[in-house]
């Protein structure tokens, strides 16, 4: 009888340890997409804003759709887990709005629901093109 009550509480243990040992390996996995989803979205947010302004600093204005496809490329190329959508430039006297959809390629429902939503995200970024104190230069040069 004794040697019964052993191997009862062993088996006990080994599947409890199974249990601990799967739900660490599905957090482990979770905290690695999230990892890369902040890298991603960082990358979004930094990058984007940095093309929009060579984009339109530098004095070439050129056509919406060719900005958009640019941005679209440039991006995809430098995010993770991610695919670019929908790029869409609206450039105006003051500003460049640029408008996109971001989404997480998981395979893991949840945490793709988790992380950009079923549809993906929506991200909008605007550059201003002049800064008030170049107005202010404009506007002085101009009175005088």
């Amino acid at each position: 009888m004794g040697i019964m009550g052993k191997d009862m509480s062993r088996g006990s243990f080994t599947v409890e340890a199974t249990f601990v040992v799967m739900i660490s390996i599905w957090i482990v996995l979770i905290v690695c997409y999230i990892s890369m989803y902040a890298h991603d979205e960082a990358t979004l947010y930094s990058l984007g804003k940095n093309y929009m302004e060579i984009s339109s600093e530098n004095g070439s204005i050129s056509r919406e759709e060719q900005v958009a496809e640019g941005m679209r490329k440039y991006l995809q190329k430098h995010v993770v887990i991610g695919q670019i959508k929908n790029v869409s430039i609206e450039k105006r006297l003051l500003y460049v709005q640029a408008e996109f959809e971001y989404e997480a390629k998981v395979r893991m429902p949840f945490v793709k629901r988790l992380l950009t939503g079923t549809d993906g995200k929506k991200v909008v970024l605007t550059h201003e093109r002049y800064s008030p104190t170049e107005q202010m230069w404009d506007y002085e040069m101009l009175e005088n």
